[in-house]
C-alpha cells in the first residue's frame, strides 16, 4: 500500500475550517492498492490536538472546536487571551490584566472553570512556559495573535497524550505558515467610555518555492490603562450601591487604642480624615471595633485595568530536504510591557503613648494611608524568546519526527513610592511625619520614606522529544497505526525579589523570592484500531518521571462508532495528572493584606454571621515542599451528526473528577475551620492577639480534598446558499455546568454548597455567530450570553445552613462587523463591539464591584481595521 503523507499539504485548509466543523460524520476515502506507477490519490493525513495519530478523517473520537482565522478576523479582538476569554469553555472566566496584581500583564485561561494550572497551552503541538510571576499559569498575552492560523481547543483530558496540566482540556494555538506574498493591517478604536484605547497592527511576508517556504510576522497590539474612578459602579464608594463600603480600607488614619476604657476601639481626631483628603471618609463603626474611624477610598487613585503591549516577530519555515524528509523550524521573540497603578502605601505602626504621632493617651496601632508618597506605580516587562528545530521524515514504513523546543519567559517588575518600614516607624516617632498633616512633611522626609522595588522572573524550558508512526497490520476496518516516543524536558524557575522586599522590610508589597528547577522524563504510544469501516478503537498511555516529586502513569481510551453517513458516535475514558508548580513547591513566606470576616470575633462581640464586616488583616502566604501531583479520571460522551445539507451539530457530555486536590487553603477558610473548632493543616493557622483579633493569618497549598464536575457542550451550525444573493452561515455554541464541586477531608468529605449558579460561577455560557456573505461584502453579528447567578451565600442564625440570596444579572454582549474586500486587494472592516453598551454584571459582593473574570466594562468600543495584501 502506498500512503501520500505529503508534508506541504494545505489538509485542513481546511476540512476544519469554517463551514466544514459542521461536517462531523465525514468519513475517510478508501484507499485502493495501487501499482508503483501510479499516482496516490489518498487523503492527505493530518494530526489534530488530542491525538499523535495521523488520520485522513478529520472527525475523531475526541472533541475538538477550532476556531479559524476568519472567525478571528470577525471576533474583533486583539489578543489570544480576550477571544479565548469568551469561548463556552472558558466557563467560570479567566484572570485577565488587573491593576492591583502582582501578575498585572497576564492574561490566563480556565477550561472547565478548573483552573489555568489544570489547562494546558501549546504553540504547534508543544508546551508553552509559564507565567514565572505567577508559576501555575500560561500567559496567553505573551502570544501575538497577528502569527495565528487557527486554535483548536480539545474539551476532553489529555494528560496520555501531553502530559501534566491538560485535566480540563488543552489550547493549541496553530501558527501561520502557509502563505505566500505580503500583508499589512492595522486597527484602530476610539472607545465611547474613558480609557481602555486599543491598538493593533501586523505586517505580514511569505515566501514559497517547490521545496520550502518561510514566513514572518511582526506584530503590535496594545490596550491603555482604565482607572477605577473612569467606571460609575467603582466611583464615589460611599455613595455608589454598587460597592457599599467595600472600597474603602481601614488603612486610612485610624489609631485603634491598646489600653485604656476604649481600647480595641477605632479613633480618628478631629482635623485628621476628611479635611485631609477628599479620598478619606469618617464614619461610624457599630458592629465590629466600635467608634468612628477615617478610613480610604482606594478607588479614586487606583486602576482597574493595567494598561498592556505586546511587541513580538514570528518566524516559520520547513525546506524539502528530499522526497522523504523535511525540517522544519518556529522562532518566536515576543516583549510585553504593562503599568499598573496602586493606591498609595497603606501600613501600620505600633505608637507609644508619649509617641509625637499618637495624639492619645494610650498606646496606639496607626492604621495609615501615606498619600503624600504618592500612587504605587509598577512597571512590568515580559520577554519569551523560543526556538523550535524539527525534522520529519520517513524510513522504511516508519514515520520519524524529532527535534529540540526551547522557550524561556523572563519578565521584570519595577515598582515606585513604595516605603521603608524602619524609616516610616522612625519618622513617626521623631515627628518628623505627622499622620494628621501627612501633606506637611518635608520632602527630604517622605523621600526618606519611599523606596523602589524590584522583581526578576524566570521559566525555562528545555524539551527534546522524538516519535516513531507506523502501520502495524491489516484487520477489517483498516489498517492498524501505532505512534511511540519520547521526551525529555527540563524546566527552571525563579522569582527574586530586591533585598529589602526579602526582609520584610518595605511596606505595601507583597511577595518573597522563590526558586526551584526539575527534569522530566517520558514514554509515550498510541494506537489505532480500525476494528470494522465504521468502528474504531484508540489506546493511548503515558508515563512521566519528574525529578522532585514522582511518577505518574496516564491511560487513555477512546471508542468512535458510525452507525450512518450521518452520525458518529464517540466516547473516552482518561486519567490524568497535574504535577504540583515549582513555585507552590518553593515558595517563601511572603505577606499580604487580606480581606475576611472574622466570624470569631463577631461571635465574641454578639454580632450574627450575616452581619459580621469585612475587615482587612495581615497575612502570610507560604509554599509547600511535600505536595504530591493532583490526579484525575474522565468520562465524556457524544454524538455528532448532520441532520441535513444546511444542519448539523454536536452534544458532548462530560464528567471530571479530581483527587489529591491542589489548592491553597486561604484565609476566610481557615477562619471557618477555627468556627467548626477543626483543626488547621500543618503549617497554616490564625493567631490571635490577647483581645481576641487576628494578629495574623499564615496560608498556603496543600493536597486537600476532590473536585468532581460534569456538564454538556452543545454545537449547531447551519448554512443556507441563497445563490446570488449571498450565504449565511450561523454557529451556536452553549457550554453548560451540571455539577461543580469540591469535596474536603478539612469538612468530612461533606460536598461544598453546591457552586454552579453562586456568585462568579455561571451555569452556562452561550455563543450565537452569525456570518453573511455577499459579493464583496461580508457581515457578522456576534452574541455572547453568560447567565445570571445568586449574589450572596448565607448562614441562617444558627450558622447551621446557607441560603443563597440576591441576583446577579446576565450578561448579553453583540458585536457586530462590516467587511468590504476591495478590487485593490485589501480588506476595510468596520466593527462595534457592545453595540447596547451593556455594563457588566455589577455586585458589591465582587471584588471590583463586577464580574470582572468572564464580563468586562470597556463598554461601546467602534474598531476600524484595514489590511491590505500584496
Amino acid at each position: 500500500m502506498k500512503h501520500n503523507r505529503n508534508p506541504l499539504a494545505k489538509a485542513i485548509n481546511y476540512a476544519l475550517g469554517a463551514g466544514m466543523i459542521a461536517s462531523l460524520a465525514m468519513t475517510a476515502a478508501p484507499v485502493a492498492a495501487q501499482d508503483d506507477d501510479e499516482e496516490a490519490a489518498d487523503l492527505d493525513r493530518v494530526q489534530v490536538t488530542g491525538s499523535r495519530i495521523q488520520r485522513a478523517d478529520v472527525e475523531g473520537a475526541l472533541p475538538v472546536t477550532v476556531i479559524d482565522r476568519e472567525a478571528i478576523e470577525l471576533s474583533g479582538e486583539t489578543s489570544i487571551a480576550d477571544l479565548l476569554r469568551n469561548t463556552t469553555f472558558n466557563s467560570f472566566g479567566s484572570f485577565r490584566p488587573q491593576s492591583g496584581s502582582s501578575a498585572q500583564s497576564h492574561g490566563g485561561i480556565s477550561l472547565r472553570g478548573l483552573g489555568g494550572n489544570r489547562t494546558l497551552v501549546l504553540i504547534d503541538g508543544r508546551r508553552f512556559p509559564k507565567n514565572p510571576f505567577i508559576g501555575t499559569g500560561q500567559d496567553l498575552n505573551a502570544i501575538p495573535l497577528g502569527a495565528v492560523e487557527r486554535i483548536e481547543i480539545l474539551s476532553d483530558g489529555a494528560s496520555a497524550v501531553y502530559g501534566s496540566d491538560a485535566i480540563g482540556g488543552v489550547i493549541n494555538i496553530i501558527t501561520r505558515k502557509d502563505y505566500e506574498g505580503a500583508q499589512i493591517s492595522y486597527t484602530y478604536s476610539n472607545p465611547e467610555r474613558e480609557g481602555g484605547k486599543q491598538r493593533a497592527g501586523h505586517a505580514m511576508l511569505g515566501i514559497q518555492s517547490d521545496r520550502g517556504r518561510m514566513l514572518a510576522v511582526a506584530s503590535k497590539n496594545s490596550r491603555g490603562i482604565i482607572f477605577a474612578n473612569q467606571r460609575p459602579w467603582s466611583e464615589s464608594t460611599v455613595a455608589n450601591p454598587f460597592s457599599q463600603a467595600r472600597n474603602l480600607s481601614p488603612y486610612g488614619n485610624n489609631w485603634v487604642l491598646l489600653d485604656g476604657p476604649n481600647a480595641g476601639q477605632v479613633q480618628s481626631p478631629a482635623g485628621a480624615c476628611e479635611s485631609l483628603s477628599p479620598n478619606l471618609y469618617r464614619l461610624t463603626d457599630d458592629t465590629f471595633w466600635g467608634g468612628e474611624g477615617c478610613f480610604y477610598d482606594y478607588t479614586t487613585e487606583s486602576a482597574d485595568e493595567a494598561s498592556i503591549e505586546n511587541q513580538s516577530l514570528h518566524v516559520t519555515g520547513d525546506y524539502m530536504i528530499n522526497d522523504d524528509w523535511r525540517v522544519y523550524t518556529r522562532l518566536e521573540n515576543t516583549r510585553t510591557f504593562s503599568f499598573g497603578r496602586y493606591a498609595p502605601l497603606p501600613d501600620y505602626a505600633v505608637l507609644d503613648a508619649d509617641s509625637p504621632a499618637n495624639p492619645y493617651d494610650y498606646p496606639a496601632v496607626l492604621y495609615h494611608r501615606f498619600q503624600a508618597l504618592g500612587p504605587r506605580d509598577n512597571t512590568v516587562e515580559s520577554n519569551v524568546h523560543s526556538g523550535l528545530l524539527g525534522f520529519e521524515g520517513r524510513v522504511g514504513g516508519v514515520d520519524l519526527d524529532f527535534g529540540v523546543n526551547y522557550s524561556r519567559y523572563k519578565g521584570y517588575d519595577v515598582g515606585r513610592n513604595y516605603g521603608m518600614r524602619s524609616n516610616m516607624q522612625a519618622f513617626l516617632d521623631n515627628g518628623s511625619y505627622d499622620p494628621t498633616n501627612p501633606f506637611g512633611a518635608s520632602e527630604d522626609t517622605l523621600n526618606g520614606m519611599r523606596v523602589t522595588i524590584a522583581r526578576e522572573s524566570e521559566f525555562e524550558i528545555k524539551e527534546f522529544y522524538g516519535s516513531a508512526g507506523m502501520d502495524i497490520a491489516e484487520i477489517g476496518g483498516g489498517w492498524i497505526q501505532a505512534v511511540v516516543g519520547a521526551e525529555y524536558r527540563e524546566e527552571t524557575f525563579f522569582d527574586q525579589y530586591d533585598s529589602l522586599s526579602e526582609a520584610g522590610l518595605v511596606g505595601g508589597s507583597a511577595g518573597n523570592s522563590s526558586s526551584g528547577d526539575r527534569d522530566v522524563s517520558a514514554l509515550y504510544t498510541e494506537w489505532l484500531f480500525p476494528l470494522m469501516d465504521n468502528l474504531e478503537l484508540t489506546g493511548a498511555v503515558r508515563y512521566d518521571d519528574y525529578s522532585d516529586y514522582g511518577d505518574d502513569i496516564s491511560p487513555k481510551i477512546a471508542l468512535r462508532y458510525q452507525p450512518t453517513d450521518s452520525i458518529t458516535l464517540r466516547a473516552s475514558y482518561a486519567e490524568g495528572y497535574a504535577a504540583p508548580d515549582l513555585t507552590l513547591i518553593n515558595a517563601k513566606r511572603a505577606f499580604s493584606a487580606e480581606f475576611v470576616r472574622d466570624f470569631v470575633r463577631c461571635e465574641q462581640l454578639g454580632v450574627s454571621p450575616n452581619n459580621c464586616p469585612e475587615i482587612q488583616t495581615d497575612a502570610f502566604s507560604i509554599g509547600n515542599g511535600d505536595l504530591d501531583s493532583e490526579n484525575s479520571k474522565g468520562y465524556a460522551a457524544g454524538i455528532a451528526f448532520q441532520a441535513t445539507e444546511w444542519l448539523s451539530g454536536s452534544v458532548d457530555f462530560y464528567q471530571i473528577e479530581i483527587d489529591n486536590l491542589i489548592r491553597t487553603i486561604g484565609a476566610q477558610e481557615l477562619i471557618n475551620l477555627e468556627v467548626e473548632g477543626r483543626a488547621f493543616p500543618e503549617g497554616l493557622g490564625v493567631y490571635r492577639d490577647a483581645s481576641g483579633g487576628i494578629d495574623e493569618i499564615i496560608y498556603g497549598p496543600a493536597n486537600e480534598g476532590d473536585l468532581e464536575t460534569s456538564g454538556v457542550d452543545v454545537n449547531l451550525r447551519a448554512s443556507f446558499d441563497f445563490g446570488d444573493a449571498g450565504m449565511l452561515r450561523s454557529n451556536l455554541q452553549v457550554g453548560y455546568i451540571d455539577k461543580w464541586e469540591i469535596y474536603s477531608e478539612l469538612d468530612d468529605n461533606i460536598p461544598s454548597p453546591e457552586t454552579v449558579g453562586t456568585l462568579g460561577t455561571p451555569q452556562f455560557r452561550a455563543n450565537l455567530d452569525n456570518t453573511y456573505s455577499i459579493g464583496d461584502f461580508r457581515f457578522a453579528w456576534n452574541l455572547h450570553h453568560t447567565d445570571s447567578t445568586s449574589e450572596q451565600v448565607l448562614l441562617n442564625e444558627a450558622g447551621t445552613a446557607r441560603i443563597e440570596q440576591g441576583h446577579v444579572s446576565s450578561w448579553t454582549r453583540h458585536d457586530v462587523t462590516a467587511t468590504w474586500f476591495t478590487p485593490w486587494n485589501s480588506e476595510l472592516s468596520l466593527i462595534v463591539r457592545n453595540v447596547a453598551d451593556r455594563n457588566p454584571p455589577l455586585s458589591p459582593f465582587f471584588s471590583r464591584s463586577y464580574a470582572y473574570n468572564y464580563s468586562d466594562g470597556w463598554g461601546r468600543i467602534p474598531y476600524i481595521r484595514y489590511t491590505q495584501n500584496f
